[in-house]
């Protein structure tokens, strides 16, 4: 009998508040082609990656979709092979070029599970650091193991609920023995992440033990797992000298290198755009891909992220506050590239020169038809500038769409990160305050005076009201459905942290008092860890910010220039080819021609245009991914800034750079 049929209503409605994720497409794929294309296969690396992510495919869906993908990679050269014996002329580098793409994707598709087992990795194991925090809180108050391992799931994301909530069902149906055996077959599970089996190790110890000795294993514990976060980080920054080389050379060099060549090739072996579209706007964009998800399977598991779904404020996924109306991001965006889009569709048709042939219009793109004249052709023609304008469709239309789903998401989250900054330090005034002897009430009243300019002052103020206004409870200030200050400040880690201290509470002030200087300094040790960590991740951060910013956009620009001057060079160079003396026969020997121009400057920019955004979405997906790991507000937020930046300096040193070279391709053979 399957699995899934013998899982009982209890155990369902055990684990279903809490849900890691949607299936992806790739799940999705994957199991449409396992029930097409059945391939069984006894991977066990396969089969362990799949159970440890908790991917909902099975090994065979894997295998089924790699085959799949592989044999339709070959079609192309099955076309190509019997158009050839029809005598019809297909690309040879076109349909090689597809071919490598579809066994690029079956690559991909195969080694999928790893690299989602890693991405899980990093958002699950991102809430070990407070997972820990959490039981070593719990445990001061209460030494209790399961009570302490139930205290983090309710108060971990999604992911390590699901973890720890499987974890104690384990227990209560008599899988261990006791939560200590679970515990520690569950660290065996992350044993790449050495310094949360010693930490759990460490925790477990503590339960035999009392006195002093109890709370040092506890505060050994937070210090091991801060500890080894900040050596695993450093490891990691000190080995991405040389990825980050390789991604400077396939992002910079590379495209230098072979777009400046690309027009002297077109022209002498008749090459087309299609060819430039597939190699750098489908292969090198692969390959880029590739390289820094290796970068990013590597990157250690630092700090869990800033929830902010739970705030009363928050627009549904996807849209925006205009005021009090709700808009779709999706829609402005949109509208958006349809403006930009058709503008540049009509710079594009003012451009063009239609003449007959035999019986029939045809249009060309026109080098007289534009701004700043020289020579009688335009410097800026209408085509180059309706390319630049195609740049900032593609461009800004997503850079819209990332702006407005991270605009309000982004200032919650800060607001919610500063108050966390700030919460050490109030917790240490009002600790001290009570454990002095003051009553709970006058110590908030007193503690508040000394919070002004502090946003974290707001929560204590509206609990401290809720005190002598309604006259609530320390708990029911913070946690009142209605009117509880926690509501207004969702913040995982201080509606965790109040749950522990109005739990201290209950045994009497001075016993609060001492659970909020405690969890003070595991609070302060938590804060120069994570800025330590971010200090350590600047100098590679900044690189490429410096890189998406500043030399794609400036690189481009000037290469998109350099085209289009020998463009026009060798243009005019093909219409006066028969007017040069002596240019038939060559000192060398042999006969000399052109061949056919068969790319526009339109066509170039377009292409290279293409290469820009998705190089700037790669950038901002490592940039995220290095900085703060899997976190889609952050890295919305990012490609906002770089959507919107660098194209519009791309653009402007597009232009610039042909302003003053362009007038130079004007001459006389």
């Amino acid at each position: 009998m399957p699995e899934q049929d013998i899982i009982s209503e209890s155990y369902r409605e055990f684990r279903s508040p809490v849900k890691i994720r949607e299936d992806t497409f790739y799940e999705r794929l994957a199991r449409r082609a396992g029930s097409f294309l059945k391939i069984d296969t006894k991977n066990k690396r396969l089969e362990g990656a799949i159970e440890f992510a908790h991917l909902n495919i099975k090994p065979r869906d894997v295998a089924s979709l790699t085959a799949l993908t592989a044999i339709l990679s070959f079609v192309p050269v099955i076309i190509y092979i019997i158009a050839a014996f029809a005598g019809m002329a297909l690309d040879i580098l076109f349909v090689t070029s597809i071919s490598l793409a579809g066994i690029a994707a079956a690559y991909y598709f195969y080694t999928a599970p790893r690299r989602l087992k890693k991405r899980y990795e990093m958002t699950v194991g991102a809430d070990m650091i407070s997972a820990i925090l959490y039981m070593v809180i719990y445990m001061r108050n209460t030494p209790s193991l399961e009570g302490a391992v139930e205290f983090a799931a309710r108060n971990t994301t999604a992911g390590m609920q699901v973890e720890l909530a499987k974890l104690l069902w384990d227990v209560r149906v008599g899988n261990y023995l006791s939560v200590e055996d679970a515990l520690l077959d569950y660290s065996e599970k992350w044993k790449g992440n050495r310094e949360f089996g010693e930490a759990v190790g460490l925790i477990i110890n503590s339960t035999r033990q009392s006195g002093a000795r109890f709370h040092s294993l506890l505060d050994e514990a937070v210090r091991i797992v801060l500890s080894g976060n900040k050596e695993t980080s450093q490891n990691y920054i000190s080995n991405l000298r040389m990825p980050l080389m390789a991604v400077n050379a396939m992002g910079l060099i590379l495209p230098v290198m072979g777009l400046v060549l690309f027009p002297v090739i077109s022209i002498f072996l008749s090459v087309g755009p299609v060819p430039l579209l597939v190699m750098y706007d489908i292969l090198l964009p692969i390959m880029l891909f590739f390289l820094m998800a290796s970068i990013l399977e590597k990157r250690p598991v630092t700090f869990s992220k800033i929830d902010v779904s739970r705030h009363p404020r928050l627009p549904p996924p996807g849209k925006f506050y205009m005021g009090k109306r709700l808009v779709s991001a999706a829609a402005v965006a949109f509208l958006v590239g349809i403006i930009l889009a058709a503008l540049a569709l009509f710079l594009y048709s003012a451009g063009l020169a239609c003449t007959e042939q035999a019986g029939k219009i045809v249009c060309q793109e026109s080098e007289t038809a534009g701004f700043v004249e020289a020579g009688g052709t335009s410097v800026l023609s209408f085509s180059v500038l309706s390319a630049l304008l195609f740049t900032l469709a593609i461009t800004l239309a997503p850079g819209t769409y990332f702006l407005l789903i991270s605009r309000g998401r982004s200032k919650l989250r800060e607001d919610i990160r500063s108050i966390e900054d700030e919460f050490k330090e109030a917790l240490f005034q009002l600790g001290t305050r009570i454990r002095s002897g003051v009553p709970i009430e006058k110590a908030m009243i007193e503690s508040i005076q000394r919070m002004e300019g502090l946003k974290i002052r707001e929560l204590f103020l509206r609990a401290a009201q809720n005190m002598q206004k309604f006259s609530m409870t320390f708990e029911q200030a913070f946690f009142d459905k209605e009117q509880g200050a926690i509501r207004f400040y969702p913040s995982t880690l201080i509606e965790s942290v109040m749950k522990a201290i109005t739990e201290a509470a209950k045994k009497g002030p001075a016993n609060a008092g001492t659970a909020m200087l405690s969890i003070s300094r595991y609070l302060k040790d938590l804060h120069n860890t994570q800025e330590y960590v971010q200090r350590s991740m600047h100098g590679v951060t900044n690189s490429i910010k410096f890189q998406a910013y500043v030399l794609t956009p400036l690189i481009s620009g000037v290469i998109a220039t350099m085209a289009i001057v020998i463009i026009r060079i060798l243009g005019q160079l093909q219409l006066q080819q028969s007017a040069i003396s002596g240019f038939a026969s060559l000192p060398v020997g042999g006969s000399f021609a052109f061949g056919e121009l068969v790319i526009t400057p339109f066509q170039f920019i377009v292409v290279v245009s293409i290469f820009v955004a998705q190089s700037l979405f790669l950038y901002g997906y490592l940039l995220s991914g290095v900085e703060v790991g899997e976190d889609p507000i952050r890295r919305s937020e990012i490609l906002s800034g770089m959507f919107f930046v660098s194209p519009i300096v791309y653009a402007a040193i597009s232009v610039i750079s042909l302003l003053i070279f362009g007038p130079l391709t004007q001459f006389n053979v």
